[in-house]
């Protein structure tokens, strides 16, 4: 069975809500066949542990309580609204949280089943709210696409590294792609998502693998935007981002004090 899929009739109007082809773009099930819908059920009810241990990581709200706040507006009213709110219904429930470690084994934001979890480091690089939004329109691509069940159903941990990292490229544009149909039919700036790949290569020291693969996504969307005419918005940093990132700063000062302090004992 193949994970590549057409993915047509997107065709950006500006200034008008995407309908029934950003919706299809954000649908894999009916794809699959009956067994395999089984095991993508299966394989969502086992992340359940992740959540949990992921709960227990989360800070205590008093000391993040605007950031806690800014998350949940942003999550709310990005699947409150189309074409998010029609697909989410079909699915589990999709949660979003603030961690201060990412669940084992994962190292960087992202979705593992049923959640996304934000990390701090990655929350403090975003330069406004729709660079925010896009990440979390991609992560909830993920969970639409059923990319972690999908990943498991085809026994990807079985096959050779090129083939695990093809099949990694293939769902990361994915999941690129429907974020900035999401974006574009919202009102927001899809062109965030490659300012904000392109800050991440900048003040990140990634690895070889990881470099290329950002690249090869930013060109992926380059391309996307000028074959379908995509405009520049105008992007802004709410107060509310503002409050949000000030306050895990401090909560960051505040654990390296800590840290230092049990290391001088």
């Amino acid at each position: 069975m193949s994970v590549r899929y057409l993915l047509v009739g997107v065709f950006i109007l500006s200034g008008l809500v995407l309908g029934q082809e950003a919706v299809s773009l954000l649908r894999r099930r009916d794809m699959f066949s009956k067994e395999v819908l089984e095991i993508f059920a299966e394989e969502v009810r086992s992340v359940a542990t992740n959540r949990q241990n992921a709960v227990r990581l989360q800070p205590s709200s008093k000391y993040l309580t605007k950031t806690h706040s800014y998350v949940r507006h942003v999550s709310d009213e990005l699947w409150g609204r189309a074409p998010f709110k029609e697909v989410l219904k079909e699915l589990p429930k999709l949660d979003a949280m603030f961690c201060l470690k990412a669940p084992e084994g994962v190292s960087a934001t992202g979705y593992t089943g049923d959640f996304i979890f934000i990390l701090p480091l990655e929350f403090m690089n975003f330069d406004n709210d729709d660079q925010f939004k896009f990440t979390m329109a991609h992560e909830t691509a993920h969970h639409t696409l059923s990319h972690i069940p999908l990943y498991h159903a085809l026994k990807i941990g079985e096959k050779s590294d090129a083939h695990k990292q093809a099949f990694i490229l293939q769902i990361e544009k994915e999941a690129d792609l429907a974020g900035v149909v999401v974006l574009q039919a919202q009102g927001a700036d899809p062109f965030a998502a490659v300012d904000y790949f392109r800050k991440s290569l900048r003040v990140n020291s990634y690895s070889p693998e990881i470099k290329s693969l950002i690249e090869k996504r930013v060109e992926a969307l380059e391309a996307h935007f000028k074959k379908n005419g995509y405009k520049r918005g105008k992007p802004s940093k709410s107060e509310e981002l503002k409050a949000a990132q000030e306050e895990v700063r401090m909560l960051l000062e505040l654990s390296e004090k800590n840290k230092a302090n049990a290391s001088g004992k």
